[in-house]
């Protein structure tokens, strides 16, 4: 159900804003990572999607999952979007 619920906002955000790149990301297994860019996202987008790992903090956090980041061509209302950095916590 969550996979379906990613495709869904995924779909939305696409008609809506546009598509400019996508990542398929995993923590722990990559397999089904590269299962479900294959199977689904590289059919659906007809273009090859690169699968990355998540970084060792999120892993630890997270556990064992995938998941998707995209950038859209227009900004996401409710979203978050331009610089990042702005939202780091600093001591």
């Amino acid at each position: 159900k969550a996979l379906d619920k990613i495709v869904a906002a995924l779909k939305a955000d696409i008609e809506e804003h546009g598509l400019r790149d996508i990542v398929v990301h995993y923590i722990g297994d990559k397999t089904p990572a590269v299962e479900w860019a294959k199977e689904f996202f590289e059919p659906f987008l007809k273009r090859e999607v690169r699968v990355l790992p998540v970084s060792p903090v999120v892993g630890l956090h997270v556990g064992p999952a995938v998941g998707i980041s995209y950038i859209c061509n227009k900004p996401l209302e409710g979203k978050i979007t331009g610089n990042v950095g702005s939202l780091a916590v600093s001591n």
